[in-house]
């Protein structure tokens, strides 16, 4: 499997995610062919934290598995969730959000 390497300037779109509680600002770079997105950007709810930190790791591994070729919808299927069927942690919903499922609240962050 090759990786896909994405254009160095390309269009985001930014929104602010709330799930369980917890509220990340995210950007998603769509897809400039066809298919899923390749790339997500998350900052967590305070910059420069342990959390913030570790969602930016994270969302560079999504983003890497997606260049590969990953569908969103497998990276969906293993997350944990809740017993409604909604993700359980905010890396969950954003995994949701990239499969167009959105399992938790988005709203436009301009």
């Amino acid at each position: 499997m090759k990786r896909e390497y994405l254009p160095n300037r390309r269009e985001s779109y930014t929104m602010k995610l709330t799930a369980d509680g917890v509220t990340a600002h995210v950007s998603i770079s769509p897809p400039h062919d066809v298919g899923a997105p390749k790339e997500v950007f998350i900052s967590g709810p305070r910059p420069g934290s342990q959390m913030d930190h570790v969602l930016h790791d994270v969302a560079v591994i999504i983003s890497v598995a997606l260049q590969y070729g990953i569908e969103p919808a497998a990276l969906a299927k293993s997350i944990t969730r809740t017993p409604q069927g909604n993700a359980h942690s905010i890396v969950g919903a954003v995994i949701d959000l990239l499969n167009l499922k959105p399992s938790a609240t988005v709203e436009n962050d301009g």
